[in-house]
């Protein structure tokens, strides 16, 4: 008996993943509503976080303007004429700038290093004491006379010291060295010192004479030094040990 053939129906399932086709112009027009969407977050966030506008300034208070500067430069004028013309010594500077100064507490604390400096009219080389202490200012080391050359050069050093006197109060280095060509003999400035007790010694092969004069109430004590090419006379208010003014007197020589 022969064999039965059954037959076999296959049937195809639908995939539920498969892609589905989309028309280009959707494509299109949805990638150009994100495109809108984006630039109008874009505009909202940058009206939301720009600046506020400034009204213009009106012509009142321009003018409020303009008069405070004029104000503002006419007291510039004014303080600048305060200063006198033509005066070379800053020393006399500092006296008419500082006359509201006196009452205030200055530093006069020791010297924290020593500075070498010239004179450069003369060329004369000195190390003098100097603090930061003292103030950063411009008189810290300061050179008097420079406009005048029939003066002898002087140069200002210390701390700050006041003067009242009866042109009214002001302020100085406590410390000076004037620096003059030879004149004098030692016995004839010594003639010339009578009646205060004048102490005379050799320093580093040069005659010192020192003393003090209490007529003399800006700089009492002094040291006037005989050197081979220069006189020099020292002097203080009081800050300057005889110590101090030695080693002073020791630095000084002439550089080219």
């Amino acid at each position: 008996m022969a064999t039965r053939k059954t037959k076999t129906t296959t049937t195809a399932k639908k995939n539920p993943w498969r892609s589905t086709h989309v028309p280009l112009p959707s494509w299109i027009m949805f990638w150009a509503l994100i495109l809108c969407t984006m630039a109008l977050i874009v505009v909202n966030f940058s009206k939301a976080f720009a600046p506020a506008p400034v009204d213009a300034i009106d012509d009142t208070t321009a003018a409020q303007f303009a008069a405070i500067r004029a104000s503002l430069e006419q007291q510039v004028n004014d303080l600048q004429a305060q200063i006198p013309s033509g005066e070379s010594d800053e020393r006399s500077l500092v006296k008419n700038a500082s006359k509201v100064t006196c009452g205030l507490s200055w530093n006069a604390s020791t010297s924290t290093q020593t500075i070498a400096f010239t004179e450069p009219r003369t060329r004369i080389q000195m190390n003098l004491p100097y603090s930061f202490d003292w103030g950063n200012d411009r008189y810290a080391l300061t050179l008097g006379d420079l406009g005048d050359p029939s003066n002898p050069p002087e140069v200002d050093f210390g701390p700050v010291v006041e003067h009242n006197e009866q042109y009214g109060c002001y302020i100085t280095r406590d410390s000076s060295i004037v620096i003059k060509d030879t004149g004098a003999s030692p016995s004839e400035v010594r003639k010339s010192l009578k009646p205060l007790i004048v102490r005379e010694r050799a320093v580093g092969g040069v005659t010192v004479l020192s003393y003090t004069n209490p007529q003399d109430t800006t700089w009492p004590q002094r040291w006037e030094v005989f050197g081979r090419t220069h006189t020099y006379t020292l002097a203080s208010h009081g800050w300057l040990t005889d110590a101090e003014a030695i080693k002073i007197i020791q630095s000084l020589k002439v550089v080219k």
